[in-house]
């Protein structure tokens, strides 16, 4: 499972949250990189998916890239999250110039890059009109048909010369087949359709607009922001699409969520605080008891010290003054020890 164009559309919308966060450090995974910033932590798996996650995975033994990303970006802020154009292209830029780009599309490659140009890239590429390598000026790749947010109903009705109505929407637009198909289905149009009519044009560019508009993520096979009324699998309802890319990647990690943990830890603290309260208030409890004994005997306790002020300025030592009064002295600390009944 990859996601697609417009998945990746609503993920930065909802990424946006990490602007204003702080660079902490790049972690590698099991297929794939983490990055934690102040409050959040950010999955990358190349050629699949980008996604914040509250799960926790064990860390791996950094790799050249997270290494880079360590030195070059600590303690730098996030001041924006973006999709290159309608492309499966992450960019988090930072405040000291520096930008991280995660492409999702095909093996997918995670760079790095400032002032336009790649500084670091997890793999070297090479196209007829594009390079990924260090030192060579960054380009995105080009767009794999219209966008279709911006295409028009006179350039819509223009991409229909393939065999069948499925796949001159494929070609044409850079969106999804999942998503197209169920455009063909909204439509009441059969996807292998040769030829729509003008009337079948206008209804498969609505419902085009529609989808393109409507958000109720969920996971039905895979994550999804729309349920698909054309596919029979189960649709299970999430309050955002991010929230459905992890829970059906993290659906093997033996583990709670984070705020689940936090919990648990907030849990424990509290028992232990309640636990040092009881005993203070024991401690508080038998320190008045002492206190109301002493009060009760304070006329004595003083005829008493008197008695050994006068001993001892009459030249008597402590083991005398002890002995003639039946009463424990450390010379030492000078600490009297006395049995109140």
């Amino acid at each position: 499972m990859s996601v697609t164009n417009i998945e990746v559309s609503w993920l930065v919308k909802e990424f946006k949250e990490l602007e204003g966060c702080y660079f902490e450090k790049m972690q590698d995974i099991d297929g794939g990189f983490k990055i934690k910033l102040t409050s959040h932590e950010l999955i990358f798996m190349p050629g699949e998916s980008v996604f914040m996650t509250r799960y926790s995975r064990e860390s791996k033994p950094p790799s050249n890239i997270s290494m880079f990303a360590r030195k070059h970006l600590r303690g730098s802020k996030a001041i924006e999250v973006s999709q290159a154009g309608f492309d499966r292209v992450v960019r988090i830029k930072f405040d000291n110039g520096y930008t991280i780009v995660m492409e999702i599309f095909s093996k997918g490659n995670l760079i790095i890059e400032k002032d336009g140009k790649t500084l670091h890239c997890l793999r070297h590429e090479r196209w007829k009109d594009r390079v990924i390598k260090p030192g060579k000026l960054y380009t995105l790749p080009k767009p794999q048909g219209l966008d279709p947010r911006e295409v028009s109903i006179e350039e819509f009705k223009k991409i229909f010369d393939q065999k069948d109505i499925i796949r001159s929407m494929v070609k044409h637009l850079n969106m999804s087949g999942k998503y197209l198909e169920e455009v063909c289905f909204r439509a009441g149009i059969n996807k292998n359709k040769e030829e729509p009519t003008d009337e079948e044009i206008l209804r498969l560019f609505s419902e085009l607009k529609k989808i393109l508009d409507e958000y109720k993520p969920g996971i039905q096979g895979e994550p999804v922001i729309v349920e698909l009324k054309s596919r029979e699998d189960k649709f299970e309802p999430r309050k955002t699409f991010n929230e459905a890319v992890d829970d059906y990647y993290s659906s093997s990690i033996e583990t709670e969520p984070k705020e689940d943990k936090k919990q648990m830890k907030l849990e424990k603290r509290l028992k232990e605080q309640e636990k040092a309260i009881g005993e203070l208030e024991e401690k508080i409890k038998k320190g008045k008891a002492n206190g109301d004994m002493i009060y009760a005997h304070l006329y004595e306790l003083q005829g008493l010290f008197a008695r050994i002020n006068q001993m001892k300025k009459d030249g008597k030592s402590w083991e005398e003054i002890s002995n003639e009064l039946g009463v424990e002295i450390n010379p030492k600390t000078r600490k009297l020890k006395i049995k109140l009944d």
